[in-house]
């Protein structure tokens, strides 16, 4: 028989055993535990990426200039649930006063009576607003309603002033508009005044006309978003309501989702991303007037709500920019491009002619001397094919010479950047004075440009431009300056997207055909030999040759 020592030892080495067995079991249990939510964690995380925000998967590849996500990284805007989040509509008046209007910035007013440009200033007027009317609408309208293309407002003053013309209204000989601009201090003067410009009249509900108009195109049904949206939920909501409910909210896009009973209400980088995918959107039922092709599809359509990365342009800093020449034969498409390029990069261009035309049609850099380094761009036909010694690299904008010689003599018979004249004209003994000259400037404005800034110079081909802007924008901001025109692509996919919807602006001459050859023999044989001289020309600078078209008989 085992004595009681040898008793109480095993009695105690038998509890310590199944001591040890419980806390190697708990370890396990807990070990498997932990594994299983690590794994469950990361499929949250895997799932939450693999979501799209928006758009479908097929319509939504990712961008050149979207940087995939590490494996480790947390979803900094998570993807949430559609059916969980939505919000009740607001009952609004169908009669709300809407305005459709451009903002130009924050300006001083110049005092009425003074000599603008030495000439009378154009009129404007004053609209008594009273104590209790603080909203911009009502001067919008009191504006657009009597003719005038230009508004004014002063939210602390409550006063609302009326114009036609930039000319004498934020300028005069000795303040021109950047001055004006950078005294109104982006609003933060008391006497600064926010201007906009018309689009169209302002409008009490939304009328089928603007339906059409702010139809953007159709997409997918959204099946998740993002919280920069806002889903409002309501039985058999209308596409009115839903427009005026996103507008209320001060969203910029609506899509009214009548299979959901819902509206949805985003911004235009939370809906569409990059431009990409905003263009596929816009192209997938382009013609208004034909209906969805599937139960799936939705409308997406633009409010009259500003978009804050669209507008105003700003003027840089004084001498803050190194000129930058914009180069071009007349005729090519310069003034458009500007337009393009203020739009994409949200900075004023200017130019060395003081155009009053180009000025009053909102390019307020116009008047600023090309050496003040306060645009991004400066216009230079280099009629004298010298290039001004301040300036430091260039943008080359080329087209095909005889299009670009009937464009050019169109604006100096018209007089403007936008008329027409019978095709008649280019039968006449002066067309053919005129064209005859031309071929060599034609020549002559690509090779000074390319022999004087060498690698420095960016070309582009107004045809390019034509048939993808997009893609064309994107090599020109690239080749700017960076600490000028940024490098938040966010911030550029989004002035890409409001140049998507603005691409013709207000100075791009319609498309002209002609059913002869307005070029005789003589002027063509000149104009073909220095087309192939221009092409060995750029081969040799390395820059791409010139379009096939060139080639081509007109």
């Amino acid at each position: 028989m085992l004595s009681n020592k040898k008793k109480c030892s095993l009695i105690i080495a038998a509890m310590a055993l199944l001591l040890i067995l419980t806390f190697s079991s708990k370890m396990e249990r807990r070990t498997t535990l932990s594994a299983l939510q690590e794994t469950n964690d990361i499929d949250k995380v895997s799932t939450a990426k693999q979501a799209t925000s928006t758009i479908s998967t097929t319509e939504k590849p990712m961008s050149k200039s979207t940087k995939p996500k590490q494996p480790d990284t947390p979803d900094p805007d998570p993807v949430l649930e559609w059916e969980s989040q939505t919000q009740p509509t607001t009952k609004l008046d169908p009669y709300t006063l809407r305005c459709k209007v451009r903002d130009m910035g924050c300006f001083i007013m110049v005092q009425q009576g003074q000599s603008v440009f030495g000439k009378i200033p154009a009129e404007t007027s004053e609209v008594k607003l009273q104590k209790t009317q603080t909203a911009k609408e009502i001067c919008f309208d009191s504006c657009f309603s009597n003719s005038y293309t230009l508004s004014a407002f002063n939210a602390a003053q409550k006063r609302c002033i009326c114009s036609t013309r930039f000319e004498g209204f934020i300028s005069n000989k000795r303040t021109r508009a950047a001055e004006s601009y950078g005294a109104a201090q982006k609003c933060k003067a008391p006497s600064s005044f926010h201007v906009y410009s018309k689009i169209r009249d302002c409008e009490k509900g939304v009328s089928g006309h603007s339906l059409q108009q702010d139809r953007v195109g159709c997409m997918l049904i959204p099946e998740r978003f993002n919280r920069k949206m806002i889903a409002l939920s309501e039985f058999q909501i209308s596409i009115e309501q839903c427009i005026l409910n996103c507008e209320m909210r001060q969203f910029t896009y609506a899509v009214p989702i009548p299979q959901k009973s819902a509206c949805l209400c985003s911004d235009s980088y939370s809906l569409f991303e990059t431009v990409d995918n905003m263009t596929r959107i816009m192209s997938r039922c382009n013609d208004k007037t034909k209906k969805l092709k599937s139960d799936k599809e939705v409308e997406v359509f633009r409010t009259t709500v500003i978009d804050e990365h669209c507008d105003p342009l700003r003027f840089l800093l004084p001498r803050q920019n190194k000129p930058i020449l914009l180069a071009s034969y007349y005729g090519s498409g310069n003034t458009w491009i500007r337009h393009l390029i203020e739009v994409a990069t949200g900075i004023y261009t200017g130019s060395v002619y003081n155009d009053i035309y180009i000025y009053e049609g909102g390019m307020l850099g116009e008047y600023l001397p090309d050496f003040a380094g306060r645009t991004i761009v400066v216009k230079d036909h280099l009629f004298k094919l010298k290039i001004p010694p301040h300036h430091t690299m260039a943008v080359l904008l080329i087209r095909n010479p005889y299009d670009a010689t009937l464009a050019e003599f169109v604006r100096k018979k018209t007089r403007n950047h936008t008329g027409v004249i019978d095709n008649d004209i280019f039968r006449s003994p002066e067309f053919k004075r005129y064209a005859s000259n031309r071929p060599d400037y034609w020549f002559g404005i690509t090779n000074v440009v390319l022999k004087t800034f060498m690698e420095k110079v960016v070309v582009v081909y107004f045809e390019d431009l034509v048939k993808n802007s997009i893609k064309e924008m994107r090599r020109i901001v690239e080749f700017l300056p960076e600490e000028i025109v940024g490098s938040d692509e966010e911030s550029f996919e989004r002035r890409l997207m409001c140049m998507n919807l603005d691409l013709v602006g207000n100075f791009k001459r319609p498309p002209r055909k002609l059913n002869f050859d307005p070029f005789d023999a003589f002027i063509r044989n000149k104009f073909d030999k220095k087309i192939r001289e221009m092409d060995d020309l750029l081969l040799e600078h390395n820059h791409p040759p010139l379009p096939d078209s060139y080639f081509l008989p007109y």
